[in-house]
């Protein structure tokens, strides 16, 4: 099995994470990091990067690929729930599903660890320190929750708990009860829904007892209003006696009587500000409340695609393409030219895996040992044994972009015939992939005719279609065959050599041979195959195709040399 630290090619290393946890993640084909409940979507990203863009990479896919196995996407949209509800559900359903992903893949925990202390730290140091006091609120359902995690946090947490202790006293400790009943009791997203509408019916409960907007009854109104009317004849009074008097209060005393006056009022009017902030909060609208652990995130690698959009890696995805038998005319030229090429290779792969070894007891009579009977040693015979031959994956590429259509013809019988003739041999695995393939959106597509494990069928009959996203079928074919258990791969291409970017192509060709690919071609018609490859050949008809692999194949599997120079 191949791990991610022995391969150091960023945009392998996250299509290798996704397979790992069995999700599907897209590159360089969506401009914003994100996921879709099926899908992770990765920016543009650079063949190399730094050690944070690769632990970025993995922390993403990890806590997207969390969400993919573990958040019900169903169960949230039934919730219909407002955006300040689903912003804390957002705070706990994180943590939920980092948990429940690390209990089934352990070594994502250093991941998760690594990413909450990434976010933070870069959080910290933003921190404008002019938010307002109801965001403490979030931020401290945030820290709490990461802080059981990465301890350190706890000092960010306190000094948010003591902006909450300021506006509301007293509603920390009721934040901190529902919150510490969460890692026994929240196994769910229903649950994580249920245990962020408590915090809310919280909130909302302790905005209406600062403001003291509870409904009153109509006997509680007129008692109200006689009592205010009461009051203002009082005051009328005594504003009478005070002009009938000819002293006045001192200053102490006109003091005194305005804090025992204010003091009240002073605290009515900061309970009921922090009853607004509170309503306030409760219903702002998604782009009014604090960014989310998710959009930190995603911003971060969102930011990669400075100085990549043009020089970074895409990788084709899965398309679709119209695709039939070969007209049996065609076959039986291409099966004719399958034979020859299978005879001469199997004639040379037999005397490579056939020998003879060592005298042995069982075998075919060697005259030259028989003195050894003389010696009562029975090994006279001479045992014809099996020498397992070469381990190798063959991935055959077939251009069928629009430039190939006069060579179409050629190149399916061509490439029918390789797979043919390679997968009768012992201990040769052949794939076929066609690209470009019809996809949405117009992504760099391939398909795939014949998948490695797959018996060679006679469905190569393919259309002539679109451009030559050259590179972005390399990338996919690598990120395909770093999987395959053989020692040895060697992608054969068939092509006319006319990629659309022919820098990026020679790169991802780069890229293969430094994994340990064999790159080799044929050139249908073309001498153009020449600029990317040093092995090749170019074939005009199928009467030359036998002559042709039999010279760059040959060697390669019969003598275990390397292809590229």
């Amino acid at each position: 099995m191949i791990h991610t630290n022995t391969i150091r090619t960023l945009p392998l290393v996250a299509s290798m994470l996704g397979d790992r946890l069995g999700v599907k993640v897209d590159i360089g084909n969506r401009e914003n990091a994100c996921t879709d409940g099926n899908t992770i979507y990765i920016p543009v990203l650079p063949a190399d990067g730094d050690e944070r863009l690769y632990s970025l990479v993995n922390g993403f896919i990890d806590h997207e690929s969390a969400h993919i196995r573990f958040t019900d996407f169903q169960v949230l949209d039934n919730a219909n729930m407002s955006p300040f509800e689903k912003h804390i559900w957002n705070s706990i359903e994180d943590w939920r599903i980092e948990h429940e992903l690390v209990k089934r893949y352990p070594g994502c925990r250093e991941h998760f660890e690594w990413l909450i202390r990434y976010i933070f730290k870069a959080e910290s140091k933003e921190k404008a320190g002019d938010n307002p006091p109801a965001f403490s609120i979030l931020n401290y359902i945030l820290l709490t929750l990461r802080s059981w995690d990465v301890p350190e946090l706890k000092k960010d947490r306190e000094e948010e708990a003591l902006v909450i202790e300021n506006h509301w006293p007293g509603l920390r400790g009721k934040i901190d009860a529902i919150l510490n009943q969460l890692p026994g009791n929240c196994h769910s997203t229903g649950d994580s829904i249920e245990y962020a509408q408590k915090i809310v019916n919280l909130l909302e409960k302790e905005a209406d007892a600062d403001s003291g907007s509870e409904p009153q009854s109509p006997e509680q109104i007129a008692d109200t209003t006689a009592q205010e009317e009461s009051r203002d004849e009082a005051k009328g009074n005594e504003h009478d006696k005070t002009e009938e008097s000819d002293s006045s209060p001192s200053i102490e005393e006109r003091e005194r009587e305005r804090q025992g006056d204010t003091a009240p009022a002073q605290k009515e009017r900061e309970s009921s500000a922090s009853a607004g902030k509170l309503h306030t909060l409760i219903h702002a609208r998604e782009g009014e409340l604090p960014v989310s652990f998710d959009e930190q995130l995603a911003s971060g690698l969102n930011a990669t695609r400075t100085g990549t959009r043009n020089s970074g890696v895409r990788i084709a995805v899965e398309g679709q393409l119209e695709v039939h038998p070969l007209p049996e005319n065609q076959r039986q030229e291409s099966l004719s030219a399958s034979r020859a090429l299978r005879t001469r290779l199997q004639a040379l792969m037999q005397a490579r895996t056939l020998r003879r070894t060592a005298p042995g007891r069982y075998g075919r009579l060697d005259g030259r040992l028989l003195h050894r009977l003389s010696v009562q040693n029975p090994r006279v015979f001479l045992r014809r044994e099996e020498v397992p031959g070469d381990n190798t994956a063959v991935h055959i590429l077939l251009d069928i972009s629009g430039s190939m259509y006069r060579r179409i013809h050629l190149a399916t019988s061509a490439c029918y015939a390789v797979a043919s003739a390679l997968s009768g041999i012992p201990g040769i695995n052949v794939g076929v992939t066609a690209f470009p393939a019809t996809t949405p959106n117009d992504i760099p597509g391939v398909c795939p005719l014949v998948r490695h494990g797959q018996r060679v069928g006679t469905g190569f009959d393919v259309p002539v279609t679109g451009s030559t996203p050259l590179a972005e079928a390399l990338w996919w074919i690598a990120k395909t065959m770093l999987f395959l258990k053989e020692n040895r791969k060697i992608l054969l291409l068939i092509t006319d050599g006319q990629p659309d970017n022919s820098q990026k192509a020679l790169e991802a060709l780069h890229m293969l041979q430094n994994l340990g690919t064999e790159v080799m071609g044929i050139a249908i018609q073309s001498p153009e195959l020449a600029r990317l490859l040093p092995i090749q050949a170019n074939i005009d008809n199928m009467n030359d195709l036998a002559g042709a692999m039999f010279n760059i194949l040959g060697s390669s599997l019969i003598h275990n040399k390397g292809m590229n120079t």
